[in-house]
């Protein structure tokens, strides 16, 4: 099976197991979430997916922020918006993985900054 035969059935297994479960871990929060995500496949994960489709965000405001290897946040601003329907949604932060893992000074930089725009870091 070649690789790419491979990711594709990955990716139909994480799908089809993971909106079978139920996001109920979470029981909620007063008035902001930040959503930490990986992009899979240039998508938001499933069971990111099924959290966000479950939960009420009604008068929330919700705050994207994902790693990648490429793709930035690659339509999953818009995703979120669709899913958190009632929802204020902020700018998120797309961060490159590799630039997570192999150089944090900039990635730090990175995340203080937007969370300076957003008026959590002063």
């Amino acid at each position: 099976m070649g690789s790419n035969a491979i990711g594709n059935r990955i990716k139909r297994t994480q799908n089809t197991l993971l909106y079978s479960v139920k996001a109920s871990i979470f029981k909620g929060f007063q008035r902001e979430a930040t959503f930490y995500y990986p992009i899979w496949w240039g998508d938001l994960p499933a069971i990111v997916k099924v959290f966000l489709e479950s939960y009420d965000f009604t008068g929330k405001t919700v705050i994207p922020f994902c790693t990648h290897a490429g793709s930035g946040l690659s339509g999953t601003q818009g995703t979120v918006e669709t899913l958190c329907d009632g929802a204020t949604i902020e700018d998120g932060l797309a961060v490159r993985g590799k630039t997570a893992q192999e150089d944090v000074a900039s990635a730090e930089s990175s995340v203080t900054e937007w969370l300076r725009s957003l008026g959590f870091v002063e």
